[in-house]
């Protein structure tokens, strides 16, 4: 019983002095699987899974370094903390998904009966107005739904942080790469 207090002493004092080095040794060692599970919980979405990955070894770094000392068995440990943050993730996801989309058409038809637009210049609106509408459709709803939020919503950056569990950063690529998908499908249009 000794032997093993003893063989432990050290790696607790290595938390101790070094607690990041141990937690990233740690984490890169099994970090192929944790990105498998994660790609697992979250149906397939690799993109979704490196954002889960990144936000769950903070989240896990956050911890340690408040409560140096208090995680025995790191990988299962790390694995529960991925899990829950993917079941979250999916659970906005879906949550996004049953959002109520506004009629189109109902749009477009007030929008051509408007007495303030001329004819041909409501006809191109509406043409534009389904080829964006089509390309937004088209993008990946990682993408879409950081897109809608902000653009058709208009909500500031902090704020989609917050709703998506994102770093700004993060917030404002996606959105810098919903616009350049964007911009590529609308070439023909112009």
């Amino acid at each position: 019983m000794t032997d093993i207090c003893q063989a432990r002493a050290p790696q607790v004092a290595a938390r101790s002095v070094e607690p990041d080095g141990e937690f990233w040794r740690n984490f890169f060692a099994h970090r192929e699987l944790f990105q498998r599970m994660c790609v697992r919980w979250l149906r397939g979405n690799h993109h979704d899974a490196e954002d889960a990955l990144s936000r769950g070894a903070l989240r896990a770094l956050d911890f340690l370094r408040r409560h140096p000392g208090r995680v025995d068995k790191y990988r299962p440990w790390m694995m529960r903390i991925l899990q829950n943050l993917c079941a979250d993730m999916r659970e906005m996801q879906d949550r996004i998904a049953e959002l109520p989309r506004c009629d189109a058409e109902d749009e477009r038809a007030t929008e051509f009966a408007s007495p303030a637009m001329a004819p041909d210049r409501a006809l191109y609106a509406r043409e534009l107005r389904g080829v964006l509408d089509e390309a937004v459709a088209g993008l990946p709803g990682w993408l879409q739904s950081v897109f809608r939020v902000h653009i058709v919503d208009e909500v500031a950056y902090t704020e989609i942080c917050r709703r998506f569990q994102i770093s700004p950063e993060n917030a404002r690529q996606r959105i810098q790469q919903a616009r350049k998908r964007l911009r590529l499908s609308l070439v023909r249009f112009t």
